[in-house]
């Protein structure tokens, strides 16, 4: 009798179940056992994540404690691409928030969970992500730049982009500045929400260090103001001053106009221009302050010096004519200088040897960086005496024929003023922490001794009576001394044909009190097309005003009255 089977629909029910059964068993075994930590990394990873802390910024303060660059609390917009299932719901949702949803659809990586998208937002939209209850969307704390005085002092204090570009302190001083990010674990819920931190190592952030800069804010904006007048008066191109203290070289102030614009700190490269140590020029006839300084020293004239000036017209070379706005006929070289003759000053440059003339110009700096903790320091264009044509110490003698920076000038100028101390320029002040612990702090430097003592006593007395009667008449104030040499440079033509005679760089560089010098000074105008453009009619008044306005300051006239 053949076996026959009862309930054969049950048995292989049950038969397929227990295969369905062994099959999950080896499975799970797989999983918990075999590819366990496999398992656990993944989940690790979609509930931790690692979230950077950036470090506070240090800030940069004046003179005076004055924040000139501060911290605002910001919040960056993050994306977690794995928990992201529409994404064309999504981004709708990314785009209502006010977001750029076109950059995250770009960013946009499923398996990524840190993607940053929106930077430096307003820490109030946290709170409409989680409104809106957005899965895979939060913010991490954050912060951006604030300069509480808007454009002036941005050629000194700068920026510095995303991509770490920039000028200024804020670029120069990046590695001061920055300080140290970290991190912190924290874990995040099926919504791709942080909700905790975990027990994991975290890395504190270490701020940034504070920056205190030698500038003084109300002198700072004094100068820009003087300078954006004269630019409108003069219907000029631009302009720019440098202000230090004779004694110790610490700038006081360093400004551009047309200043920079606050929207150019990633477009507008040709905005960033810090024209006082960037921009090179001829600098005319305040160089002739510099070989005469020389010339006095080394005894090859005295102040009584009879010059040739030759009636105010003379050739000294082919194509080399030489005219005096002011005629001078044989004059000691007191007035040579008083009254700016170019001949005079040509014909003094005939009694130094040319390797002694290029001496004198390296020792007051020209040539060479002075050293300012700025980016883009140009060191100018002094050419060496074998590479010299037969007019080119007379060319240089007055200005021509070698590039200087304004920073260079002042400095020189300074040294003058400073009983022939050469002093480095010292923008930094000091460096602290967070404490005002002092890290670091920045002491005045003699760089050489220049001329002796009782040159600059003497050209500082020729000086004086630049401004009392010669061509520096407008930078004169009544309540002090002023010393000072203008300056009207012709520049050269669009189309290298020579030098134009409708394009011109007035400047007045100069000191005060003279007797016993506080400040040097240099305004420099570029291409005023007004009424004027003699240095004298252009520079000299800005010269003035911005001296005026320093003897009216509290701080400063302490400092003077000392």
């Amino acid at each position: 009798m053949a076996f026959e089977v009862k309930y054969p629909r049950l048995i292989i029910g049950f038969a397929v179940a227990l295969t369905i059964w062994i099959g999950l068993e080896v499975k799970l075994l797989k999983i918990q056992v075999l590819q366990s930590a496999e398992y656990r990394n993944l989940a690790t990873r979609q509930q931790y994540h690692r979230l950077p802390q950036y470090a506070e910024r240090g800030a940069i303060f004046d003179a005076n404690g004055y924040q000139l660059a501060l911290n605002v609390e910001t919040v960056d917009v993050v994306m977690n691409g794995r928990q992201i299932k529409d994404k064309s719901e999504y981004f709708r949702k990314v785009a209502e928030l006010g977001l750029d949803a076109e950059v995250a659809k770009k960013k946009f990586n499923a398996d990524k969970g840190y993607i940053v998208i929106a930077k430096g937002m307003p820490p109030q939209i946290d709170n409409s992500i989680k409104k809106r209850r957005i899965e895979g969307l939060y913010t991490v704390k954050s912060s951006k730049r604030y300069y509480p005085l808007g454009y002036i002092g941005r050629f000194i204090i700068g920026f510095l982009n995303s991509e770490n570009n920039g000028s200024g302190i804020e670029e120069s001083c990046n590695h001061i500045l920055k300080g140290k990010d970290g991190w912190r674990w924290v874990r995040f819920n099926g919504r791709g929400e942080p909700f905790s931190s975990v027990g994991l190592a975290d890395q504190l952030p270490n701020p940034g260090l504070n920056i205190y800069l030698t500038i003084d804010k109300d002198i700072q904006t004094i100068v820009e103001d003087e300078l954006k007048k004269a630019v409108e008066d003069n219907e000029a191109k631009n302009a720019f001053a440098v202000l230090v203290k004779v004694k110790t070289g610490e700038i006081v102030s360093l400004a551009t106009y047309p200043s920079m614009s606050l929207e150019s700190d990633s477009t507008q490269q040709n905005s960033w221009l810090n024209r006082p140590i960037q921009e090179v020029f001829e600098p005319g006839s305040i160089f002739k302050i510099f070989l005469s300084a020389g010339a006095l020293d080394k005894g090859y004239i005295t102040e009584n010096t009879m010059i040739n000036c030759m009636g105010g017209k003379a050739t000294f070379a082919k194509d080399f004519t030489i005219t005096d706005s002011h005629k001078m006929r044989t004059s000691p070289f007191r007035d040579v200088l008083i009254y700016s003759s170019n001949i005079g000053t040509i014909q003094m440059s005939k009694r130094v040897p040319r390797e002694e003339v290029y001496e004198i110009y390296k020792r007051f700096g020209f040539g060479q960086p002075t050293g300012i903790p700025l980016s883009g320091e140009q060191r100018g264009y002094l050419i060496r005496p074998e590479l010299w044509s037969g007019v080119t110490k007379y060319s240089m003698a007055i200005g021509y024929g070698v590039s200087v920076t304004g920073i260079q000038l002042v400095m020189a100028t300074a040294a003058i003023a400073n009983k022939g101390k050469l002093m480095a320029p010292i923008l930094v002040s000091r460096i602290e922490d967070n404490n005002g612990r002092v890290i670091q702090s920045f002491k005045p430097i003699q760089v050489r001794q220049v001329i002796a003592p009782e040159t600059s006593r003497i050209l500082t007395s020729i000086l004086e009576d630049v401004v009392k009667k010669g061509t520096g008449k407008k930078a004169a104030v009544k309540e002090t001394q002023i010393a000072g040499k203008t300056s009207t440079a012709k520049k050269l033509a669009k189309n290298n044909t020579g030098y134009s005679n409708k394009q011109y760089k007035s400047a007045f560089i100069g000191y005060f009190p003279s007797k016993y010098p506080v400040y040097a000074l240099l305004v420099v105008v570029d291409e005023p097309t007004g009424h004027f453009f003699y240095g004298g009619d252009v520079a000299a008044p800005v010269f003035g005003r911005i001296a005026q306005k320093l003897l009216s300051l509290r701080n400063v006239s302490e400092v003077l009255e000392k």
